[in-house]
């Protein structure tokens, strides 16, 4: 008798009960007569079903948890040591609005003196930015990067095509200052020579 109470009270018996109960009440309706009044038949689940779903929903919960904080130390540690491609690959042109192009010049021909050719080169492309500037053709912004600049150069060529009489001068100087800064290329006299030249381009009426 115990064995068969056991048995009785497994969920896959409970289940075909239920199944049994359902059909057969299907069954009476589809036949077009009265169901009777006994209460549905009771599905009860046994106690150690909830404890395993409780507990795997606990145990999922938890694993997730684990992995989201991971994700988030790793990811706090890569920005931390490294710099992130954005920054490195868009830097951020400082030009200094206080000087204008003739003071630049000026500061071009002091570095070339000195032997620093990557320092003059840079010089003559501020001045190039504060000829853009004071001819009205790009505002210059401390925040706008070497990217932004050639965008802008191009945006103006398409709007205005015969404004830019000669853009190529301005595209050697952004991507020669660009190449200064962020890479181990190493600057000779030659290097100044070609921006010296692409400067005096952009001088011309």
């Amino acid at each position: 008798m115990a064995a068969e109470s056991i048995q009785n009270s497994t969920l896959g018996w409970q289940v075909r009960l239920l199944t049994q109960r359902l059909g057969e009440w299907i069954e009476l309706l589809l036949s077009g007569q009265e169901p009777s009044n006994e209460p549905p038949p009771e599905f009860n689940l046994p106690p150690w079903v909830a404890t395993v779903l409780l507990w795997t929903a606990v145990t999922v919960t938890a694993l997730l948890l684990a992995w989201m904080i991971y994700q988030l130390v790793v990811y706090l540690l890569v920005n931390r040591v490294t710099p992130t491609p954005a920054a490195t690959l868009m830097p951020i042109v400082e030009p200094e609005p206080d000087r204008t192009a003739a003071e630049w010049l000026r500061e071009a021909k002091r570095l070339e003196q000195a032997g620093d050719w990557r320092g003059a080169c840079r010089a003559l492309y501020l001045a190039a930015l504060q000829v853009l500037n004071t001819r009205g053709w790009i505002p210059a912004q401390a925040s706008r990067t070497d990217g932004e600049y050639l965008a802008a150069l191009g945006a103006v060529l398409e709007a205005s095509p015969g404004q830019v009489r000669q853009p190529r001068p301005y595209q050697l100087l952004i991507r020669t200052h660009e190449r200064g800064q962020f890479s181990d290329e190493v600057f000779t006299a030659e290097n100044l020579q070609r921006c010296r030249r692409a400067y005096q381009e952009i001088e011309k009426p």
